[in-house]
């Protein structure tokens, strides 16, 4: 006698087709996964640079609002308190690194661009000047702005980390002053932001630098990593009760 086994299976078309469903789905899902990283990613950068951007306007800030009137110069060429550093062959409008002296402290920075061959260096040190702030009584940084950084009085105000912080442009100038109370105003204007510079794109012109991140090419993501954010804020020098 013989027995028929009546059991149906999946055909091989069946198969092929639940294979290509669960394949369509797996790249569906690693698609959004990735899509999510950058997103995540992206929002780190910019948190990384927005806090550290909004950091480093504070402490300027409080520094030049305890100070008096500063001798900043004109058309961006520096004075007694202000020095823009060029490297050999470049320009004052497009300078590589720089020096801010309050009287109490400077802020001393080399631009992002520079970073490979900075304009300011320590004394003792061979590690990289972002930006510090170094205790400096009679601005003497900026009386001599070849004059190495003692790191042991100076404070990092950008660590590089993961997102390699820089300035990429710092600006000052004097917006009013009133004679008769002995006070200044001033708007500073500086960029912080990542840098990699093969991410980034600089226009420069006599009265701005405004450095912004690429946009992606050849389906590379170069954003994912970059954010730029530019801050402009005014401090008043010469308040009662100032050095």
């Amino acid at each position: 006698m013989i027995h028929v086994n009546h059991q149906k299976g999946f055909t091989l078309v069946e198969l092929m087709l639940a294979m290509s469903f669960v394949t369509l789905l797996l790249m569906a899902i690693t698609v959004t996964v990735i899509q999510l990283t950058n997103i995540y990613t992206k929002g780190l950068t910019m948190r990384a640079v927005a806090q550290s951007g909004q950091a480093v306007t504070q402490d300027i800030r409080r520094s030049i609002e305890s100070s008096p009137p500063l001798d900043i110069g004109s058309m961006g060429e520096g004075g007694q308190n202000f020095q823009p550093i060029v490297a050999v062959g470049g320009e004052v409008s497009n300078a590589d690194g720089g020096r801010l002296c309050t009287g109490s402290y400077s802020y001393i920075w080399n631009n992002g661009k520079a970073l490979a061959d900075p304009v300011n260096k320590y004394a003792d040190s061979d590690d990289i000047i972002r930006l510090v702030k170094v205790i400096d009584n009679g601005s003497l940084y900026c009386a001599d702005p070849a004059r190495l950084v003692d790191k042991s009085t100076s404070i990092e105000m950008l660590s590089s980390g993961d997102r390699e912080l820089a300035i990429q442009s710092f600006g000052i100038k004097q917006v009013a002053t009133s004679p008769d109370s002995g006070q200044a105003l001033y708007l500073i204007s500086l960029e912080v932001g990542t840098n990699d510079q093969e991410a980034l794109d600089r226009e420069v012109s006599l009265t701005s630098i405004d450095t912004s991140c690429r946009p992606p090419v050849d389906d590379v993501k170069l954003d994912d990593y970059c954010a730029v954010n530019k801050f402009e804020f005014t401090a008043k020098a010469g308040n009662v009760g100032g050095i």
